[in-house]
């Protein structure tokens, strides 16, 4: 049943939760989850159930994949650069692009001239680690993609969150150089290739975030700092929307959970919740 996954989290003291000023369940084609990266606790959420079944593509984490295939198996230096060429996605390329680069701006030149040395099988044995299998697509499908990272890569809210939880708290890399690789190249992870999801307002640090659309709607992921609190990561499914639409909404929602956490703090309560605008 097609529906909306939204994730997010934080620390809570002893005031009520912010889950407890939503309705678990309010439009049937949304689910909320709100998870933070540092507790795990879960925050606020709706028709939660669907975020554990519903599939959207995974987005710039796939490109995390293959730095930690590569980082892991030996087959990567992060600091070499590859030429970007006129087949990437960008007008007049990206020049030379290195591992943060490539993940940032979804450098297509680089993924695609490295893939031959990196292999389909380092890259689906790392995401069967990382908690995105038994559907993850085949070596072959993966060598043979035209690109990277290809057709037939999908996640639920749940194992999207997990994995960035594990790139964030360095416990999917076996050895601290490829930790910090992964995190220098995720810390320049901004948004997807066109950009769709800087329609997410953050006036302190850019949202990391990837947009997308499906036959059933569009999604959106990515991860949200805050003042005093988080980040929090989030994943947003929406039946039948546009990319700008989910987009949209997933700020509003985010704004208006930030809110709530805010006045909701052990040094605001009693303060009156400002109004959110729907945009």
């Amino acid at each position: 049943m097609p529906a909306v996954a939204i994730v997010a989290s934080m620390l809570v003291s002893s005031p009520p939760p912010v889950m407890d000023h939503f309705p678990e369940e309010q439009n049937p084609s949304q689910v909320l989850l709100v998870e933070d990266l540092r507790s795990g606790e879960t925050i606020r959420r709706e028709n939660a159930g669907a975020a554990e079944e519903i599939r959207f593509p995974l987005g710039e984490s796939a490109r995390l994949l293959f730095a930690l295939a590569g980082l892991e198996e030996r087959l990567l230096d992060p600091r070499r650069r590859v030429p970007c060429d006129s087949l990437c996605w960008a007008r007049g390329g990206h020049e030379l692009a290195d591992l943060s680069m490539a993940v940032a701006f979804s450098c297509d030149a680089y993924f695609r001239s490295l893939l031959p040395e990196i292999g389909g099988e380092p890259i689906r044995r790392h995401a069967l680690r990382a908690g995105f299998g038994p559907d993850v697509p085949s070596a072959t499908a993966i060598e043979s993609a035209d690109g990277f990272p290809g057709d037939g890569w999908s996640a639920t809210a749940r194992q999207w969150i997990e994995f960035w939880r594990g790139v964030q708290r360095g416990t999917l890399g076996l050895r601290s150089a490829t930790t910090s690789a992964l995190l220098a190249a995720s810390g320049m992870a901004v948004s997807s290739p066109r950009g769709l999801a800087r329609g997410l307002h953050d006036p302190v640090r850019r949202v990391r975030a990837a947009v997308g659309d499906t036959e059933e709607g569009a999604w959106v992921t990515g991860i949200r700092h805050l003042r005093g609190g988080g980040p929090w990561l989030f994943a947003l499914h929406v039946r039948g929307a546009t990319a700008s639409l989910v987009t949209a909404r997933a700020d509003h929602i985010l704004r208006e959970t930030i809110r709530t956490w805010e006045h909701t703090s052990p040094n605001r309560v009693g303060r009156p919740l400002p109004p959110v605008t729907e945009r």
